[in-house]
């Protein structure tokens, strides 16, 4: 049973800053024009960084194959070396590659942009509705009594919405607004499974 949304955590697609693309357009242009010749480095086609690789590719009709890393780390050093071009991180692992000038980043996986990244322009800008993101929830026992429920709710909901508690998650990249309501939660809880659904048939991932 939902009690409450905890907060997001965006995704960010990056590349080389040494490829000739600043933006998502930019990089579908260059992808068409060299197909097959750019690569993700990814943790593998099952995992967020590949289903939003591979879900990008879908809508914009591009053919950048996937590099799949066991461990992460190789794969962002390879994409600084230009082995790859391109990858998908979340925020935290990003941070110290953008700060340092590493790794460019191109869009966020957020239908909006985040805060301490405003100039990182959402995917949505080209793809309308496209918002895919980590994110925590908090949820309880099936047959948990109402009262327990909508207190645990308004706890949460006061803690989540106090400033020191924002910022830190946003030290950490991710982002709240609060718990929202019970129903809001499971609302939230539902649309994502059907949208993450809607990603795995696009995509064709089959079940294992």
């Amino acid at each position: 049973m939902p009690v409450g949304k905890v907060a997001d955590g965006p995704f960010l697609l990056l590349a080389n800053p040494d490829l000739a693309a600043k933006t998502l357009p930019e990089l579908i242009t260059l992808a068409k024009a060299n197909p097959g010749k750019l690569s993700f480095a990814t943790d593998g086609p099952r995992n967020f960084s590949g289903m939003i690789a591979a879900w990008i590719n879908k809508l914009a009709g591009t053919e950048i194959g996937q590099v799949p890393y066991a461990r992460m780390p190789q794969g962002i050093q390879d994409t600084i070396a230009g082995r790859v071009q391109l990858t998908v991180l979340a925020i935290p692992s990003a941070a110290p590659f953008i700060q340092s000038g590493a790794l460019r980043p191109l869009a966020i996986s957020m239908k909006a942009t985040a805060p301490g990244y405003e100039s990182i322009p959402p995917v949505a800008q080209t793809f309308p509705g496209f918002d895919f993101s980590g994110w925590m929830a908090v949820v309880a026992s099936s047959g948990t009594p109402a009262d327990i429920l909508q207190r645990m709710n308004r706890e949460m909901d006061a803690v989540l919405k106090e400033p020191d508690v924002v910022q830190r998650l946003r030290e950490i990249g991710f982002y709240t607004t609060g718990a929202g309501t019970i129903d809001e939660t499971g609302a939230f809880i539902r649309a994502q499974s059907e949208a993450w659904g809607h990603v795995v048939q696009e995509i064709g991932i089959q079940p294992e």
